[in-house]
């Protein structure tokens, strides 16, 4: 079984030799680590080739590859990326500024012998643990701040609310395939995240394997792309600005159908459970097909 890993940076920090380390000391050894950089400074995209270099003769590892991204967003580099690699039968993606648990991907392997048909779409993904800048524990979970539950894949919830965690996720051949093919369907632009239309073509079209323990340390800090962020926070930015949950509805509700063209769920019995009263008006008042 191969193993490869895909990580997207942008003008990465100090924090990013702390994730490529994290993956090199792992329990089980990956096969091959692919970095694809959305910097355009110089500087840091020198700063990589130090840090791989640095590492590389630490682990005595030479397997990481490092391209230029898309340099069209976070969005674009994780799908064009998938798009573009094909060497592997398990497909972990992570962020660079995070730190994976030394057995993460023994735990992640121990799951992949649920999904024994390798024709079959599937993905395996995690709870992860908030930190600060420092290292240090914010003594919660990503699941546990946004009130997520055992079932939240379960129900079509995922349809208007993204409840996995892209650094997370690890999806085998096959879905990464059928991602690849809707990308000839869509416009990119019009996916809100990478790791919200993957989730969509696990549930829908594969399978789907969560572990309910933290397998990465998720930091916080000021310069986060995208944030974690709690269900009151949610309201109150809500509330003190409704007009950019008017767009984002539209945006949701606009992902939902393309998604939908693509293979057709509307002859489902929605079940929204793990989405909260105030989305399911919004659902409501702007979803009407």
């Amino acid at each position: 079984m191969k193993i490869s890993v895909l990580i997207c940076t942008y003008n990465p920090n100090q924090y990013f030799e702390n994730l490529l380390d994290s993956i090199l000391r792992q329990s089980i050894t990956v096969d091959n680590i692919y970095i694809y950089d959305d910097s355009i400074d110089a500087v840091n995209i020198n700063y990589i080739e130090k840090i791989i270099k640095k590492l590389s003769e630490k682990y005595s590892f030479n397997n990481i590859v490092h391209r230029h991204g898309t340099r069209k967003g976070v969005v674009s580099n994780f799908l064009y990326s998938i798009s573009e690699l094909h060497d592997y039968d398990w497909l972990f993606l992570a962020d660079q500024d995070d730190i994976w648990e030394e057995n993460k991907v023994e735990l992640y392997l121990e799951r992949m012998d649920e999904c024994n048909n390798p024709d079959e779409p599937c993905m395996i993904f995690s709870d992860s643990l908030l930190i600060d800048e420092h290292n240090k524990s914010l003594g919660y979970t990503l699941c546990q701040l946004q009130k997520f539950s055992n079932n939240f894949l379960q129900d079509d919830s995922i349809l208007y609310r993204n409840c996995v965690q892209g650094a997370t996720i690890c999806m085998n051949c096959a879905l990464s395939n059928v991602v690849k093919e809707s990308l000839a369907k869509v416009n990119i632009e019009d996916i809100l995240m990478h790791d919200w239309w993957i989730s969509l073509f696990a549930k829908y079209e594969g399978k789907y394997l969560f572990i309910d323990k933290p397998m990465l340390r998720y930091r916080q800090h000021s310069s986060n792309i995208v944030g974690a962020i709690s269900k009151f926070d949610q309201v109150c930015r809500f509330v003190s600005n409704p007009f950019s949950f008017h767009v984002m509805m539209k945006k949701i509700v606009k992902q939902k159908k393309i998604f939908n063209a693509i293979i057709n769920i509307n002859n489902r019995n929605f079940i929204f459970n793990e989405v909260g009263i105030l989305k399911k008006i919004l659902i409501k008042l702007y979803d009407r097909d």
